[in-house]
């Protein structure tokens, strides 16, 4: 099957729709979730217009470099205890229930603690709450 030219451009439209959504909410976007950068804009404070361009092409790669090492190693490991509390609290957290129904909910939620923390975890870790 052969797309036309509408035909192209509604797909390229879909997946542009799609691509803004999807980075709309993307948790590297708000300033909190990027440690890494915060701490080296902090450090790093140029008076002059001559150091600013000297150091401007050294800063765009560490830069780079800490924003990536945010997105995939620090904001995702500070979202697991987040992760994890919001499992306890909707799986083991005490309620008040007898005991026969605790013990027939303890092999469910056993079971569907590991995949529940992955997706929580995952969405926490990409999407900005």
């Amino acid at each position: 099957m052969r797309l036309t030219g509408s035909g192209k451009t509604f797909i390229l439209f879909c997946i542009g729709i799609f691509a803004l959504f999807f980075f709309s909410s993307c948790a590297c976007l708000k300033k909190d979730n990027r440690r890494l950068l915060n701490l080296m804009d902090s450090g790093i404070h140029p008076e002059s217009t001559a150091s600013r361009v000297a150091l401007a092409p050294p800063a765009m790669t560490f830069g780079t470099a800490a924003l990536a090492a945010d997105m995939a190693l620090v904001h995702p490991a500070w979202m697991i205890p987040e992760a994890a509390k919001d499992i306890y609290n909707v799986y083991w957290k005490p309620r008040d229930m007898d005991m026969v129904r605790k013990v027939l909910l303890y092999v469910p939620c056993a079971i569907l603690t590991p995949p529940s923390f992955v997706g929580d975890w995952l969405m926490l870790s990409l999407f900005d709450s």
